[in-house]
């Protein structure tokens, strides 16, 4: 995929974050981890940290982080998507 649109596109974006939360349901928080990270960074790069579709690359992250065990680090990323939503939907 990453051939075809290059590797900081969107579609690439969306699968990293499919690919993270496969790992996240098998319970390989690292590599979930990693994929979430590299879905998040596209999603920022491409449509901007405020855009409502990376404020759900940041609640995937959240998860990941929640599950890992670091539960201020889950809190703050889920208050972000959430000012993320609010500022966009009211």
């Amino acid at each position: 995929l990453s051939k075809v649109y290059g590797p900081q596109h969107v579609k690439v974006g969306v699968t990293w974050s499919n690919l993270g939360t496969v790992w996240e349901d098998r319970k390989d928080l690292s590599k979930a981890r990693d994929c979430l990270e590299r879905a998040l960074a596209i999603n920022s790069a491409c449509l901007g940290r405020s855009h409502p579709d990376t404020a759900i690359a940041i609640s995937n992250l959240g998860s990941v982080v929640k599950n890992q065990g670091d539960f201020d680090g889950a809190m703050r990323l889920f208050n972000e998507a959430l000012e993320i939503d609010r500022s966009a939907f009211g």
